[in-house]
């Protein structure tokens, strides 16, 4: 092997750097690789083995035995010129030899005289740096059996640092650098100077992908991922790396300068799904939203990854396409997350969950029969918090199985009071989509009521269409056990959803309540009023009582009526109130 004493860098030195950049070796001490390096030692009978990194400026050495030294520079380092070989370096008698005679490793604390080395080389041609064994004494030179050894130790230590590498940096199903190595790959380009911008790619929600893995099995899933992955090399540009950052979330950097534009990519990626990705011949649709966050040197972002994913959501759930960043859109997100906690420690007492009742009106007598409760919540720091703003979020973890208990206990101990005081009103609770799934509600519900001593007609229990499309076998279980057991079952927002009339064939409902999207147009549209008469011959031809939610004027009420609606609830007649502000309330309507 012919050598010169002042090696310039290699040809593909800054592609050797970046892939060397991508190990991040300069961390935590690892056993393995300190055993090879103690094991080659023994083996050639060697004070001094190394497993040296060849960096930007100097070599510094991941695994030692025989010295305390951590590094030495780079530019005379024996191992650099091991690495511009292509097999093991040998120097028999390192202190004669003009070449290597002024090197540190030579005249330094390891005053090498005798040095052996074989170059640690990935599979796409890199060098990263040597495992090399070191004597103070001249040697012989090695046998062919001996040199081909040494290499066995270097391609085992180098298999060590391609798995150190591929367990911390690696997502397994894609083969994709993760999101720990996207923080570094960003923290570094930062700290060069360098502006860019994060793109995340947002596909699937995270509910489509447990049903995928419930259904299908996390093979199927794998390969799905494995397949969007595929698409997407084939639309972002090959100076792009791409990275796996969650199970359904990709990402890319653009850096400034570079020459790639984010919107034609953006454009690219749409076009390349916008047909479903086919996985084991099943089509899958996925809802590409790109999310974009630019980042400049020397800001601190904090929790970069959540603001551009936050973007990528923004962009999936409202069909943009394309979203950067927008910080009220994060705000909302945070303020989501902030009412979850809150909601969770909540659940501990409900100290501050009240029930507020809007009364349902008979329109033919005026007469109220029953009232809607309906949960407020008043937290002592976010104060007053919207049902509509906390409900929706509570219905996707477990909160709202204890919601819904606090709410029924309280609902059936109001009525209670309401029996013993002479008020014969009933009372409709709101059952969610995650309630229906629960087996035991409607034995739950019984004994409440059996021990507060009420009559089971006296509860109504409403149910929205979309929670029964959720888990239709579960939900026709649950409405059938209720109306078994003498509860009323309402269908309420009728006309929001499917507004599918085999559900009130199929499902046994007593009552149907038209959402107020139906009503607050019928004062001017003939077609508003076509509709809504529809739906009440309809009702009442199949049995049901019809209600009309949202009733705000005497028109609307009187509509209502005249096509045959039996009750009516809304702002014309009462907003919701607490238990002594509606008794006051119906003293008043009864007088």
């Amino acid at each position: 092997m012919s050598i010169t004493p002042a090696l310039p860098h290699p040809a593909n030195e800054a592609e050797r750097q970046a892939c060397l950049d991508l190990f991040d070796l300069d961390g935590e001490h690892d056993e393995v690789l300190s055993e090879i390096v103690a094991l080659a030692a023994r083996l050639f009978d060697a004070p001094v083995a190394l497993l040296s990194i060849i960096d930007r400026h100097r070599q510094w050495f991941k695994a030692r035995i025989g010295t305390s030294v951590e590094h030495t520079p780079r530019g005379d380092a024996l191992c650099e010129h091991t690495i511009a070989g292509d097999g093991v370096l040998e120097v028999c008698d390192a202190r004669r030899d003009p070449r290597y005679g002024r090197s540190v490793a030579v005249t330094g604390e390891l005053q090498a005289g005798y040095y052996a080395g074989t170059p640690l080389v990935t599979r796409d041609g890199f060098a990263l740096g040597t495992l090399c064994v070191i004597d103070r004494d001249a040697r012989q030179p090695m046998s062919a059996r001996e040199r081909e050894t040494l290499a066995h130790f270097g391609r085992l230590a180098l298999a060590r640092l391609m798995t150190i590498r591929h367990t911390r940096y690696i997502d397994e199903p894609t083969g994709l650098f993760n999101r720990l190595r996207l923080e570094q790959d960003v923290a570094l380009l930062l700290g060069e100077g360098r502006p860019l911008e994060v793109v995340t790619a947002d596909l699937l929600p995270i509910e489509l992908a447990n049903a995928f893995i419930r259904t299908l099995g996390y093979p199927f899933f794998n390969q799905l991922m494995a397949d969007v992955r595929d698409r997407m090399r084939g639309a972002v540009p090959a100076e792009c790396v791409l990275y796996k950052i969650s199970p359904t979330r990709f990402a890319f950097l653009v850096v400034e300068g570079g020459g790639v534009d984010v919107e034609r990519v953006a454009a690219d990626l749409q076009r390349a799904f916008h047909l479903p990705v086919v996985c084991q011949s099943i089509p899958v649709r996925t809802g590409l939203g790109l999310g974009v966050l630019p980042l400049k040197p020397g800001i601190d972002y904090g929790d970069w990854i959540r603001l551009a994913v936050s973007a990528a959501e923004d962009a999936r759930q409202h069909n943009l396409g394309l979203a950067y960043f927008r910080p009220e859109v994060d705000q909302a997100q945070q303020r989501a997350q902030a009412l979850l906690a809150a909601l969770s420690a909540e659940v501990s007492d409900c100290a501050n969950f009240s029930l507020a009742f809007q009364p349902k009106l008979v329109l033919d007598t005026g007469r109220c029969d029953s009232v809607e409760a309906l949960l407020r919540w008043n937290h002592p720091e976010l104060g007053c918090v919207s049902p509509s703003e906390f409900l929706p979020l509570a219905e996707n973890t477990a909160l709202m199985n204890d919601i819904t208990r606090w709410v029924l206990r309280a609902a059936v101990d109001q009525l209670s009071r309401w029996r013993e005081a002479g008020v014969p009103l009933s009372l409709a609770v709101n059952i969610s989509a995650r309630d229906l799934e629960d087996t035991t509600l409607v034995a739950d519900i019984m004994a409440l009521l059996r021990e507060a001593g009420v009559d089971p007609a006296r509860l109504e229990l409403e149910f929205t269409e979309s929670a029964w499309i959720q888990d239709e076998p579960a939900a026709l279980r649950t409405v059938q056990h209720a109306q078994g057991a003498g509860l009323s079952v309402a269908i309420d927002d009728f006309g929001t959803g499917y507004s599918n009339w085999t559900y009130l064939l199929r499902f046994p409902a007593t009552s149907v309540k038209m959402d107020r999207t139906l009503i607050e147009d019928i004062e001017t549209s003939e077609t508003h009023r076509t509709v809504v008469r529809t739906v009440v011959q309809m009702a009442r031809r199949l049995g049901l009582r019809v209600v009309g939610e949202g009733v705000e004027s005497a028109a609307q009420r009187d509509f209502l009526r005249d096509c045959g609606c039996n009750e009516a609830q809304g702002f014309l007649f009462a907003h919701p109130m607490n238990a002594t502000q509606l008794e006051a309330w119906l003293e008043t309507c009864s007088a």
